[in-house]
């Protein structure tokens, strides 16, 4: 039954790493026709709590969950799994992100163990998954369903483009690219 799950998860878009300036609030979507909303991150505090969910970027959420709970600290380790999807580099947003940034965010994702990443009904949502030093991570949904899926398991997916779709520049690696998953 696991795998169905994970299907209908991700028949979703996921777009990575657009220039954005840090200032704007309300960002237009990294794709044209979709519409910018927020990320919801939901699970537990701690081991005994219950769910709670934040919204804003990974990053904003950190700070709101350290505000709430001292302890906090839910990473655990990634599990290996399959990457299906279309790769698409040089595409999405409005240029070339921080492979650095990148990093950054995905070490954020990974910090938030079993806790889901996810936005509202689709289809032609996205959501900022993080954005820091003028780089983002897009989360977007293409389902007529809520989009939930374990933060940690996003970052193969992001993984693969930050690894494939880089380029030199500015003295470091630039990224830019969409995966589009078909699990």
């Amino acid at each position: 039954m696991k795998p169905s799950f994970i299907i209908s998860l991700f028949s979703a878009t996921m777009v990575f790493a657009s220039a954005i300036p840090e200032t704007i609030k309300v960002l237009p979507a990294p794709i044209d026709g979709y519409q910018t909303v927020p990320l919801k991150w939901t699970g537990k505090l701690d081991k005994r709590g219950e769910n709670v969910t934040f919204e804003g970027t990974i990053e904003e959420i950190t700070s709101k969950v350290k505000e709430t709970s001292d302890g906090f600290g839910l990473g655990s380790k990634q599990e290996k799994r399959a990457e299906f999807g279309k790769l698409n580099c040089g595409w999405g947003g409005s240029g070339e992100a921080s492979g650095t940034a990148i990093g950054d965010g995905i070490t954020y994702l990974n910090s938030f163990g079993d806790g889901y990443c996810g936005l509202d009904d689709g289809p032609y949502k996205c959501a900022r998954v993080s954005c820091s030093y003028n780089s983002a991570i897009w989360l977007c949904n293409d389902n007529v369903t809520p989009l939930r899926v374990k933060c940690k398991d996003l970052e193969p997916f992001i993984r693969k483009i930050h690894d494939e779709c880089y380029t030199w520049g500015f003295g470091e690696s630039m990224v830019q690219g969409t995966f589009r998953s078909t699990e």
